[in-house]
């Protein structure tokens, strides 16, 4: 140090705080991965699927996705009872490259028929029963719950036909009765064009991340009752392009903890466009992997750690509400707990609000040359939170 001149020295300065994060995050992350068939994103392979899937645990990706393919039907008698149970070898090799995720996704792609019955039909509705019953007791005797398993039925469902399809498999599906959930990514532009019916058969209802921050009060609205009515909220989005400012990544957790969405999903953390991240002129379609991929090596992005941080973001603000809670039952009173709450409840509003989240404006993926965004709010907000958090824990 001694060696380095006066004027290319500065001061480094670090404030350690007496607290800890759970071992469990509260909000949680995916992002279309795919790791149960190696191949399906191009450039995910043997040799670095293993590296991929750490480079995601590590980013605090808890909720890995799974194809179609990986709940298999088995074999079904004229009445649609299950006679012959499914290949479980696919499903059994995704949960141990993945032994402790907190949620597992399945796009499950229910079609209009279940093998030779149509949607709809008794022996449908027997067949799908029977289906998802087997998968059920298969997940329990693995060790996990069947309420950490949600089912993609439709993909970015907006067309009365594909309503249909959702509440075909839907209403079987909720007969049994299993803890197995419904999840589904609705993109319909009013709600109110929605099958309100499938709408309620939900579990999860996962609306487009820009378009709940950008359409009208109505549109955010219409989720947030639903989630007041017990249908959970998340957020999809699909992040294209490395022009897109990393911040705003970070802001979408904020924007969770706002709204009281429960989990993110990012398409798709696998999907480079079929060529290596580096060359992206390579590219046959639109890169959205928030990672740097070629065939055996996996590298950070600036993306995926801005995400990482806001996930990390929103767990101080659900530290704090337990500090709060924890406080008040304790019966403590004075200004350290009011000034947490204060905190809990602008801050979020206040950082999503400068990046422009308001009715009929989608700066919700800003770009980075837009010099009009404050991007040091949210690690000032934090820092008021770990002051609060400090102080109540003081008392």
């Amino acid at each position: 140090v001694e060696s380095v001149p006066e004027d290319k020295r500065f001061p480094l300065l670090m404030h350690l705080y007496p607290l800890d994060f759970p071992e469990q995050q509260t909000l949680h992350f995916g992002g279309w991965d795919y790791t149960d068939r190696i191949g399906h994103h191009t450039l995910i392979t043997e040799q670095n699927v293993s590296a991929f899937i750490e480079h995601l645990r590590a980013h605090l990706v808890d909720s890995p996705w799974a194809l179609p393919q990986t709940l298999t039907h088995g074999r079904h008698d004229e009445t649609g009872a299950m006679t012959t149970p499914p290949d479980t070898e696919h499903f059994d090799t995704w949960i141990e490259r993945w032994p402790d995720a907190t949620m597992y996704m399945v796009f499950a792609d229910g079609g209009g028929h279940f093998e030779s019955w149509h949607m709809g039909t008794p022996q449908f509705n027997t067949a799908v029963r029977a289906w998802v019953t087997f998968w059920a007791e298969h997940i329990r005797s693995k060790g996990i719950a069947p309420e950490q398993f949600a089912l993609l039925l439709a993909d970015t469902p907006d067309k009365p036909h594909q309503d249909a399809r959702i509440l075909a498999w839907a209403k079987p599906i909720r007969e049994a009765d299993t803890g197995i959930r419904i999840w589904e990514n609705v993109i319909h532009s009013s709600m109110d064009d929605a099958n309100q019916d499938m709408i309620d058969a939900c579990h999860v209802l996962a609306p487009h991340y820009e378009s709940f921050v950008s359409q009208s009060e109505t549109y955010s609205s219409y989720f947030q009752n639903k989630r007041n009515q017990g249908i959970a909220l998340e957020y999809w989005n699909a992040w294209t392009g490395r022009g897109k400012d990393p911040y705003a990544g970070r802001i979408m957790a904020w924007t969770a903890w706002r709204y009281g969405a429960q989990a993110l999903h990012l398409w798709s953390l696998g999907d480079t466009g079929g060529a290596s991240s580096w060359n992206e002129y390579l590219t046959t379609r639109l890169a959205y992997s928030p990672i740097f991929i070629d065939e055996d090596s996996i590298t950070a992005g600036k993306h995926l750690e801005a995400a990482r941080e806001g996930i990390q973001d929103y767990e101080y603000f659900a530290m704090l509400d337990r500090a709060i809670q924890a406080a008040s039952a304790r019966g403590i009173t004075g200004p350290e707990l009011e000034t947490a709450r204060r905190l809990l409840e602008s801050l979020p509003a206040r950082v999503c609000d400068a990046v422009g989240h308001r009715e009929g404006v989608d700066d919700s993926s800003f770009l980075w040359l837009n010099e009009n965004v404050d991007r040091t709010l949210a690690d000032s907000a934090r820092v008021q939170v770990l002051v609060a958090l400090t102080e109540l824990a003081a008392r």
